[in-house]
């Protein structure tokens, strides 16, 4: 476990770090989301604050649209807005979705400092504000704390790569994107929404696709 002279809120679970996190933002809702780059099939829903945090999530996952996939990469907060123009051409079926749910954003942040093991998803129903340097810090400290109290805890532990998933999954988005002439975007999207429909993981969902 993290000391108490590392932060402030040494004892707090996981559920109440989430909290604090969402509080800070002004977000209604919050989860933990964790994954892993070398295995886009693992993912755990932790610490929701609400069931339509779960819902959101899921949302990222299964259309392949948000910034999640943005704070994984780099690190940083990132947030998807109904009221952005930007956001509604690039993030189209994900700005329906929240629409249509009642949500106007939804913001990620980094969720482990020493190792990134998936994002914070927060979201809001009223508008989307810009939260100040103080506030941003704060927040990535607690998210940083907390992915690092999850790896030593063994919650944030995924496999690499098992039976060698990721290749059978690239192989079916791409059998899916020449079937049905779409970018590799949108076939990665049919496959996660066909494995969601059929109540199955990605990975069985690929192997369905090529028949192995």
């Amino acid at each position: 476990m993290v000391s108490d002279q590392r932060h402030p809120l040494a004892g707090l679970r996981g559920a109440e770090w989430v909290a604090v996190c969402a509080d800070l933002l002004h977000a209604d809702g919050a989860t933990a989301v964790l994954t892993s780059a070398h295995a886009p099939d693992s993912r755990r829903v932790l610490y929701p604050t609400a069931h339509d945090a779960v819902q959101l999530a899921d949302l990222q996952y299964l259309l392949g649209e948000g910034p999640h996939a943005e704070t994984m990469a780099d690190g940083r907060m990132h947030s998807v807005s109904v009221d952005s123009a930007a956001d509604r051409v690039r993030w189209p079926l994900l700005v329906d979705c929240l629409i249509e749910s009642g949500v106007r954003w939804v913001r990620t942040v980094a969720v482990g400092a020493s190792s990134r093991v998936g994002t914070l998803q927060c979201h809001g129903r009223g508008p989307l504000g810009t939260p100040d340097e103080r506030t941003v810090a704060a927040v990535g400290r607690l998210a940083d704390v907390l992915g690092d109290e999850l790896v030593t805890s063994g919650l944030a532990g995924v496999p690499a790569d098992p039976g060698g998933e990721c290749d059978l999954i690239d192989e079916a988005i791409g059998v899916l994107a020449g079937r049905h002439r779409i970018d590799a975007p949108a076939a990665s999207a049919v496959l996660r929404a066909a494995a969601f429909a059929a109540d199955r993981t990605v990975a069985l969902q690929a192997r369905a696709v090529l028949g192995v």
